[in-house]
């Protein structure tokens, strides 16, 4: 395995030695999300082939000297005495104008210029999102695969196929903004992930479209939108999802280019199961027109690339709306005094799509 601390170390040497290389793979995509999201057997680098030979002798210096794969001029392993492992994908071209790979069979794969991502906190050349998504078809994914997609798509909306949308497929089609929904199911909604200035557009649209009482825990004081409660909103959002250690993810729904309402996943105690609480508001003028269906079928996504067994979710007993929506993906529903609670057993959803 490769910690962040290797791959800097790897970045640093071949950036010293003047060789230009950008980040793919499963390292490419947690730099594009901006945080390391599981572990990797690997580091993928896309280096030029004017600079291959340069590359490899700097990576021996460092101990890469054992040859795994040999496939060039498609691709080229290497790996050192702990098993630490290097995958070098050569192009002809520059990190300014991108170049191609060659493939089998007198193919060739085109990588753009690269674009910038973080690792460790540390800014890196990477491959850009929706070649990340290029690189992912044409095959099977496997579980990994589908969360390191998921995971993309929630960090920089980037559109997947359906095979990497399969979890909440239950008879409604692909969600959001995959670009091959069914009928009804808008394209137009994607969730970002909160950040500092996400989250002064959510207020401005919580102010503007919805009850301080539907989107905020209470806070005293007169009706309405009073400066202590915009405080509060801002500073419940920056201590849940946006502090140093968050206690669970937000995200802010867009519906073109405008923030309408936010989500959440919150994980739940349970010493059993692995659960997850999700939680939605949806601006007034923007219900009941089809956005709530598309943030439940991502928000169903979401849970699945994080291996959550059940998503849990709470409405009041007269929106018949909400629960129309969670009984539609198979949540099971069940009346606690004022609430309807509805239980959807992911591994249901995942048997669904093949």
């Amino acid at each position: 395995m490769l910690s962040e601390p290797d791959v800097l170390d790897v970045l640093h040497l071949l950036a010293n030695a003047g060789a230009t290389v950008w980040v793919d793979g499963g390292w490419g995509v947690d730099a594009l999300v901006g945080e390391t999201t599981r572990a990797h057997s690997d580091l993928d680098l896309v280096v030029l082939s004017d600079e291959l030979d340069v590359v490899r002798t700097i990576l021996a210096e460092a101990g890469f000297t054992e040859v795994v794969r040999d496939w060039l001029p498609t691709a080229l392993a290497v790996a050192d005495g702990a098993g630490r492992e290097i995958d070098l994908h050569p192009i002809t071209g520059s990190s300014g104008e991108g170049g191609y790979q060659l493939l089998p069979g007198n193919e060739r794969f085109h990588y753009p210029p690269p674009t910038t991502g973080m690792i460790g906190g540390h800014e890196v050349q990477c491959v850009d999102a929706a070649t990340q998504v290029q690189c992912h078809l044409g095959y099977e994914p496997t579980e990994k695969d589908r969360r390191d997609m998921l995971r993309l798509r929630a960090s920089t909306n980037v559109r997947l196929p359906k095979e990497y949308l399969r979890c909440a497929e239950k008879g409604a089609g692909s969600v959001g903004s995959s670009g091959s929904q069914d009928a009804g199911m808008r394209s137009d909604v994607v969730l970002q992930r909160l950040d500092e200035d996400l989250l002064q557009e959510l207020l401005e649209a919580a102010v503007a479209d919805a009850d301080p009482r539907e989107v905020m825990p209470p806070v005293a004081g007169p009706s309405g939108w009073t400066s202590e409660r915009r405080v509060a909103f801002l500073r419940f959002h920056q201590s849940r999802s946006l502090s140093a250690e968050p206690v669970e993810s937000t995200y802010a729904i867009v519906v073109g280019k405008t923030v309408v309402g936010a989500a959440r996943l919150c994980p739940m105690e349970d010493p059993v199961r692995r659960a997850v609480e999700v939680g939605v508001w949806i601006g007034r003028s923007h219900r009941g027109s089809g956005v709530g269906r598309a943030v439940l079928h991502q928000l169903l996504d979401l849970a699945c690339a994080e291996g959550f067994d059940s998503v849990f979710a709470s409405t009041k007993v007269d929106n018949a709306a909400a629960q129309r929506l969670l009984t539609g993906v198979g949540g099971e529903l069940v009346r606690e005094g004022d609430a309807v609670v509805a239980r959807v057993k992911m591994a249901d959803l995942r048997g669904l799509g093949g």
